[in-house]
Order: C-alpha cells, then sequence, then structure tokens
C-alpha cells in the first residue's frame, strides 16, 4: 500500500518465502504422515499373517484347512517357497509368505482388500489437502503481488486524473521505497509541466501586451504626421522614430522565435560530454568578444562527464553571461564548484546588482536599467526545467549580481 514506507521488496520476498516455507513443511509433514502410516498398517499385516502360520504351523493336516478359514486366510502347501509380499487379482489384494511345514512349504493368503482402499482413501484426502494448501499458498501470493502493484496502480491512477489545469504534486513521503524514485521522477515532470504552462500563458498575454503598445504608438505618429502637411526634416524624423519602434517589434519577434526553437531543443538526445571543457570553450568564446571588461576563470581541472543536453546547457550559460556581462563595471568571475551530487557554476559580477522582488524569470519583466524585452531570463529558466537544472540570481555578498546554475549529477556521470 502506499501507506508503507518500508521496503515492499524486502516485505515481498520475506512473506513469498514465508509461504513457500510453509507449503515444504505441509507437504513433508503430510508425506511423512503417509509414509510412517503405511509402514505401520503393512507391518500390521505381516504380524497379524506371521501370527496366524504359527498357529497352523502347529495344526495336523486335517484340522489345517478348517482353522485357516476360520482365521479369514487360504493355505496351501507346496514344494517350493513362493514370492512373499503383496499382489493384486481380480481387482483384490492380497497379501502372501510362505513358512516351512513339515519338509516343505506353507504359504498363507491373506485378503487386504479394505486395508488398501483405506489407504488409497488416506492418500486421496492427503493429495486433496496438498491441493487446498497450494491454492490457499497462490492465492496468497496473489495477494502479496497486487500489494506490490497497489502502489502502481495509485500512480496511474493520479496521473490520468490530471491535465493542464490540474496538476499536483505526489506526495512521495508515503510511498514504498522502490517507489519513491519514480515519485520524484513523476514530480520533477509535473514541475515542468506547470511551469511550462504558467509561462506559456505568461509569455502570451507578455506578446500580446508589448506588441501591442509599440504598434498603438506607430499608428498615432502616422496620425499625426497624416493630420497636416509637414517639412521634409519632419517626416524623416518620424520615419526614424518609427523603425525604431519596428526595430523592437522585431528583435521581440526573434527573440520569440528563439523560444520556439528552444522548445524543439528540449527533444535533443542527451549527449555525454565533458562538462569543464564544456564550459571552459564558452568562457574563452566570451573572453575573445568582451574587451572592455575582464573575465575570471575558477574552473578545475580535472574532467566530469555527464549525459546532458548540450544545446538547452549553452543557452542557459549564453543568457546568464551576457546579462552579467551586460551590468558589470569589470570583472566577472565564473567558477564551478563539484558536490557530490550536484555541480555548481557561479556568475558573479560587480555591477549594481537587481531589483530585488521583481520577478526577474517572469516573460517581459526588467529592470528600470536595462534596455531589453525581458525574455532572456525566462529563456534560461524553461531551459534550465527542461535539463533539469535550478537557476538562480541575487545580489552577491559584496554588491553586484550572482548568477548560480545547480546541475544534479546523472547515474552515468564520472570524475576522472
Amino acid at each position: 500500500m502506499l501507506s508503507q514506507k518500508e521496503s515492499l521488496r524486502h516485505k515481498f520476498l520475506l512473506w513469498l518465502t514465508a509461504a513457500i516455507v510453509l507449503l515444504l513443511l505441509l507437504l513433508l509433514s503430510f508425506a511423512i504422515f503417509y509414509i510412517h502410516t503405511n509402514n505401520r498398517i503393512t507391518q500390521n499385516l505381516n504380524n497379524r499373517l506371521d501370527n496366524v502360520a504359527q498357529q497352523l504351523i502347529k495344526e495336523s493336516d486335517d484340522r489345517l484347512f478348517h482353522l485357516a478359514e476360520s482365521f479369514g486366510v487360504r493355505v496351501s502347501i507346496v514344494a517350493h517357497c513362493e514370492d512373499d509380499g503383496l499382489f493384486e487379482k481380480q481387482e483384490r489384494y492380497y497379501l502372501r509368505k510362505s513358512y516351512k511345514y513339515q519338509g516343505v512349504f506353507m504359504t498363507v493368503v491373506m485378503d487386504v482388500t479394505n486395508t488398501k482402499k483405506l489407504e488409497a482413501d488416506m492418500l486421496n484426502a492427503i493429495m486433496l489437502l496438498v491441493i487446498l494448501t497450494t491454492v490457499a499458498i497462490l492465492t496468497y501470493v496473489g495477494y502479496l503481488t497486487n500489494t506490490f502493484l497497489q502502489p502502481i496502480f495509485q500512480l496511474s491512477n493520479k496521473l490520468s486524473d490530471m491535465n493542464e489545469n490540474y496538476m499536483k504534486a505526489i506526495d512521495i513521503d508515503n510511498l514504498p521505497e522502490e517507489f519513491k524514485s519514480l515519485g520524484k521522477s513523476i514530480n520533477s515532470l509535473v514541475n515542468r509541466i506547470q511551469n511550462y504552462i504558467k509561462y506559456q500563458k505568461e509569455l502570451f498575454t507578455g506578446v500580446s501586451h508589448e506588441l501591442k503598445t509599440p504598434l498603438a504608438v506607430l499608428k498615432t505618429k502616422n496620425q499625426v504626421v497624416l493630420i497636416k502637411d509637414r517639412d521634409r526634416e519632419k517626416y524623416k524624423q518620424t520615419l526614424k522614430e518609427n523603425n525604431k519602434i519596428i526595430d523592437e517589434v522585431n528583435s521581440m519577434v526573434t527573440t520569440v522565435l528563439e523560444f520556439g526553437r528552444q522548445e524543439s531543443a528540449q527533444f535533443e538526445a542527451a549527449q555525454e560530454i565533458d562538462l569543464m571543457d564544456f564550459f571552459r570553450k564558452k568562457i574563452d568564446n566570451f573572453k575573445v568578444i568582451t574587451h572592455d571588461k575582464t573575465i575570471i576563470e575558477k574552473v578545475p581541472e580535472q574532467s566530469l562527464y555527464l549525459e546532458i543536453q548540450p544545446t538547452l546547457l549553452n543557452q542557459i550559460f549564453q543568457n546568464l553571461m551576457q546579462n552579467a556581462i551586460k551590468f558589470a563595471k569589470e570583472t566577472i568571475t565564473v567558477s564551478i564548484i563539484v558536490h557530490p551530487e550536484r555541480v555548481i557554476v557561479e556568475i558573479v559580477d560587480d555591477g549594481e546588482g537587481i531589483e530585488e522582488g521583481i520577478g526577474i524569470f517572469a516573460p517581459f519583466k526588467r529592470s528600470s536599467s536595462s534596455q531589453g524585452i525581458g525574455l532572456g531570463l525566462y529563456l534560461a529558466k524553461s531551459a534550465a526545467n527542461a535539463i533539469g537544472a535550478h537557476i538562480d540570481i541575487k545580489n552577491g555578498a559584496k554588491g553586484g549580481a550572482k548568477a548560480t546554475i545547480e546541475i544534479d549529477k546523472s547515474p552515468s556521470c564520472k570524475l576522472t
């Protein structure tokens, strides 16, 4: 059940082992009981036959057959000893033994059909008990299997109830140990879908608003110019202003198209890359194009291999680096810290810092000093969600802004 926090595998194996041991003990007990009982019955029959034979040996020939009939046995005098034991004749069972009698052999035969039928009935009863016990054990195993699969059924039901209007994380604290990893993966996926839907709505709302404003300004300027004739310079000034507005709209459309390309990049197959080498090359590229500011690199020398989508990782790092370069005064420091379970990338600038509380990762949110349209950090956040990373920007202890990227190591990650 979902309320069981302990390992289902352990409980299942324990219960199944107990059931198998119980079945084996019962089968062994039934077998021992049947063999012991059968041996006692056979021994009693042999003893009875021996007692009858001893009494018959003492009698004379003329009374031998009459006395044998009274004991319920048949006697024959033969020259050679016949085979002793049980035999069947005309659907009846007989026990035969030979004894020495006055220089020849006396063969005594006893009808044991009723006793053999009793043994057969006892064996049938034991077999019925074995069948019933086996059915009970199999039913118990079926119950255990259903118990083991119950969390899967419940998880499936929870997932089938979800849609774009109702997305709720699964409580993994009450999941069995084997399903906690699955629960975490599902919650991570649910969180990514929630963020995607949230930012999609904000993006569409923002795009509509951001496009409506410059188009309204453009229309108004054109209407004002057309009210009356103006000189050539006034027309040229209006056209320049309109071109500037068109450039802003074009930049916005380009960024939205970049968002669409990023969505396609989410389906890119993960590749095993050397994370340290990846960041070194990206930092070197920024050093080439950044002449008026200094980029300090603090990247470990060892290799760190990780399976990840490089296109999305590049979008995250590129947006955060461009943001840091834009607002830094002189220096940008890039540091990479390797922890046992994750890798942290820190990008610190010596600028004025950020305006806290404005929701900088939401689309079209920008600070008062920013000249962009406010989609860069939104794209970085979306890319981070796609690869299961976490990014954050806050003011540094010594001023400026500090952007962090936290990347979880995958099971295939290896240090060399």
